[in-house]
């Protein structure tokens, strides 16, 4: 392959030079019509993968190259790489519905005026005291709801009751910076975490699971599962790292970087659920996905903007 041309990513392994470009030069590809997301992945031709990297290029849906103007034609190759477009739908914010006690996570929870619900994913530590993890807009309904907002289980959609199911309080989440006119603000976690109203109310037991065993970084093709309130447990496979991708929460963009993105393994209501490899270590943090796909933040990224752990006992 050439790679002469690549002025901006001066790397020598084709995964970190593709890597590189999708986290620098996205803007390339997602400035054309229906492009949403790069990220590094395999090639795959016929329906079979041939394990040859390339820039995985997500689109809204494929439209044949005639019928578009050159200027939104993907390239085959870029820069000397090749390229793959994969139609992957639209974006949605993604059901152990039951009320249980100790809360077990994979369950439904939510915070208390709203009607919204998504799923505990783990539960984490700062050193000091243990929260619940899950998706900034399950528990802070997308940077809205003040610190200390009551988080029930089950959330009220599913039933969950005001002051009888509160199980922790919104204690910090990370905000999300949707794309504007004139700015693409970089966002690596949708993701947030509320402190236990007692440590006993709670376990780390995954639901259809086990307990967490730990993080471990993502790698292609590795076979992958999770556990959210409404599909339960479900397995796939990563079909991508390190990806740029844009999602749509309904009113508002948000561009996420070093996303990890999965065959489909999540619906509505999944949404902060973890994403465990084979051995029960953690992966992602769950955000929603497409029709396809499934969309996850790397979990390092969210225990380092959060400054917590995952507790594993």
């Amino acid at each position: 392959m050439n790679y002469k041309n690549i002025t901006s990513c001066n790397y020598k392994r084709v995964d970190e030079i593709i890597s590189c470009i999708c986290s620098n030069e996205y803007p390339f590809f997602l400035d054309k019509s229906n492009v949403v997301g790069v990220g590094l992945g395999y090639k795959v031709k016929n329906g079979f993968c041939t394990f040859q990297k390339c820039i995985k290029v997500f689109v809204t849906e494929k439209v044949p190259s005639n019928e578009l103007p050159s200027a939104d034609l993907v390239p085959p190759i870029y820069k000397g790489l090749m390229t793959d477009v994969v139609d992957a739908g639209y974006f949605k914010p993604h059901s152990l519905t039951q009320k249980v006690r100790p809360v077990i996570c994979g369950y439904s929870i939510g915070p208390q005026p709203i009607f919204g619900v998504g799923t505990l994913g783990c539960l984490v530590t700062d050193g000091f005291s243990r929260f619940i993890l899950s998706n900034n807009h399950v528990l802070a309904n997308f940077n809205s709801l003040a610190i200390n907002t009551p988080i029930l289980q089950p959330g009220v959609k599913d039933g969950g009751k005001a002051e009888a199911d509160v199980v922790a309080n919104l204690t910090k989440f990370i905000p999300l910076r949707p794309v504007t006119t004139f700015r693409r603000p970089d966002n690596y976690a949708d993701c947030a975490i509320a402190r236990l109203t007692d440590k006993s109310i709670a376990s780390p037991e995954i639901a259809l699971a086990g307990n967490p065993k730990g993080v471990k970084p993502p790698k292609l093709n590795e076979y992958v599962k999770k556990v959210g309130k409404t599909s339960e447990l479900t397995e796939g496979r990563i079909t991508a790292i390190n990806t740029t991708y844009t999602a749509d929460y309904g009113t508002k963009d948000v561009l996420f970087k070093n996303q990890i993105v999965t065959t489909f393994l999540s619906q509505q209501g999944d949404s902060g659920a973890v994403l465990l490899d084979v051995d029960n270590y953690v992966l992602g943090l769950i955000i929603g996905g497409t029709n396809t796909f499934t969309i996850s933040n790397n979990i390092s990224d969210v225990l380092r903007l959060l400054s917590i752990g995952i507790i594993t006992k």
